[in-house]
């Protein structure tokens, strides 16, 4: 395994128009990656990102720092790339804060009767499958990662950059819907939770500055 450690941020700190336009980097880090194995090596070589996070320091920022809702938000989108570029192992830095930082999951900084904000990028990604299946978006401000599950559905990813709700449409090929949707997200005024379903004939309405999973079933 080739193994690779990463934080876009910590001098200069990130900003939350910064913060949310860093996702696309990861993708391009991953096939520059991969060309520099085969180019040394002459071979694929599995990838791997053993650390993980927006900001090395650790900062505290309501708006943009690793204990914000955008922080939460950047790493939803993160992972989804590295699962769509098929990283072998991905390690978030890291489960308990560092004594003066936010850049755990759990910690002495911000610490309450709930986690920070980025443990709810996990809750979320248990709606996922294993099964990797291409997706594509042409709105960067609404990525997308699709996968199967073992009980045959769709589940979804897409994120909502925006300060605002977005509505856009998916469009599937080579199956069809069978059913309506369940809908899962969080957004900043809630935790992960299911919005109930959804039609997927029309447009999907996605919260602002959310991540969502749609759980479709399919024929």
């Amino acid at each position: 395994i080739v193994t690779v450690h990463r934080y876009p941020f910590g001098a200069p700190p990130a900003t939350a128009q910064t913060l949310l336009a860093d996702p696309p980097t990861w993708t391009t880090m991953m096939d520059n990656l991969r060309a520099q194995v085969q180019r040394v090596a002459g071979r694929d070589i599995p990838l791997a990102v053993t650390e993980a996070n927006s900001d090395w320091t650790g900062r505290v920022d309501d708006e943009a720092g690793t204990n914000s809702h955008l922080n939460a938000i950047w790493w939803a989108d993160v992972l989804g790339r590295l699962i769509r570029a098929r990283s072998t192992i991905v390690a978030q830095f890291c489960l308990g804060a560092i004594s003066s930082q936010g850049i755990g999951m759990f910690g002495p900084i911000s610490y309450g009767p709930r986690p920070l904000p980025l443990y709810q990028v996990y809750p979320l990604y248990q709606q996922f499958g294993n099964q990797l299946v291409h997706s594509s978006s042409d709105d960067n401000s609404l990525p997308i990662v699709a996968s199967q599950r073992a009980d045959g559905k769709l589940a979804i990813l897409v994120i909502n950059h925006a300060a605002t709700e977005r509505r856009a449409p998916i469009v599937l090929d080579g199956t069809s819907v069978a059913g309506p949707a369940e809908v899962w997200s969080f957004a900043e005024d809630h935790p992960v939770q299911q919005h109930g379903t959804i039609d997927m004939s029309g447009p999907i309405a996605f919260e602002p500055r959310s991540a969502t999973v749609l759980v479709v079933p399919v024929k």
